[in-house]
């Protein structure tokens, strides 16, 4: 009986150490006054800051930009603008009834506003143009409504990590031929004379070209300058040209055919006819052919409709 007793007394005791042991083990760390670890709070100025994954690609840049910039994109470049061999992005953010435009640099350190078009525009659009001069791409920006010809294009350049302005914000639209230049493209209502009203009418889209100035560092206009017509005809297959538009634009109707000629530096030709009806009006539309060591080759074909002017643009001649 002693020895039994004796046990269970052993067994209450270590029950008794067991329990104090687990307590102390479950006891909370003391937190400062006023504060609480759990659950924890996250307030505006807690917000982490952006963060880009190392090696980022064009959605992951993006993303950034419409993150800083606080709007949805709606046109992007993913381009190696500077050709340093990583590719950068451009993107065009509508804030405030406004375009931003933002460049993101390949690893997403920089990710910056860097132009904002003036008025209100619906439309954008973002392309790019080798420069075989500079070895770079130059970033074209075109803005637009989508009623009307209010319109406006600018042109960007990276180097060293910074973005420059070549053209600042000028009317019309700038864009790539089918051999790789610059052209702007302007509006205007000038295909036809409606002589019962004297007024010109008709919508119409006219080309100028640009080229880069390397020391002036901008693009500018090449004039399409206007020729006599003894100058004209001094290019080889000229009357035969001459003959091509004359025959094509004679109708039943047609009471006299005027010619005018303008011709470019870089060889493109313009030959603009006015063809009048016997009761007076008129609808104005040009050709352009391209001239190659003094002969003018291809055929007079799809004609444009208006009045070829020698400046089409704001910007300076070349």
């Amino acid at each position: 009986m002693r020895k039994l007793n004796t046990l269970i007394c052993s067994c209450f005791l270590c029950m008794i150490v067991f329990f104090m042991t687990a307590c102390s083990s479950t006891e909370q760390t003391a937190v400062p006054e006023g504060t609480s670890n759990f659950p924890p709070t996250i307030t505006p100025t807690s917000v982490p800051a952006v963060t880009v994954a190392p090696n980022p690609g064009e959605a992951e840049l993006l993303k950034l930009v419409e993150e800083k910039a606080g709007g949805m994109a709606e046109s992007s470049l993913y381009a190696d603008a500077d050709y340093d061999g990583a590719k950068e992005l451009f993107a065009a953010v509508a804030v405030e009834e406004q375009y931003q435009i933002w460049y993101c640099s390949s690893d997403g350190s920089i990710c910056e506003k860097v132009q904002e078009n003036a008025g209100f525009f619906d439309a954008v659009e973002i392309t790019d143009l080798y420069s075989e001069e500079m070895l770079e791409n130059h970033i074209i920006i075109n803005v637009y409504s989508m009623m009307g010809t209010n319109k406006q294009f600018s042109v960007l350049a990276l180097r060293e990590g910074k973005v420059s302005c070549l053209v600042p914000w000028n009317y019309g639209t700038a864009g790539k031929d089918a051999e790789g230049n610059l052209c702007m493209t302007v509006e205007d209502y000038d295909g036809c004379y409606e002589a019962a009203s004297e007024l010109w009418l008709m919508h119409t889209w006219k080309q100028t070209w640009l080229s880069y100035d390397k020391s002036a560092d901008t693009y500018k206009e090449i004039p399409a300058e206007k020729i006599p017509e003894e100058e004209f005809l001094q290019l080889t297959n000229a009357s035969e040209i001459l003959e091509q538009i004359q025959t094509g634009e004679t109708k039943e109707d047609t009471s006299e055919i005027t010619t005018e000629y303008f011709l470019r530096r870089n060889g493109l030709l313009h030959v603009q006819c006015f063809v009048k009806d016997t009761v007076g009006n008129i609808t104005a539309k040009y050709y352009t052919l391209k001239v190659i060591d003094n002969t003018i080759t291809g055929k007079a074909e799809y004609p444009t409709d208006g009045i070829m002017k020698e400046r089409l643009s704001g910007l300076e001649a070349e």
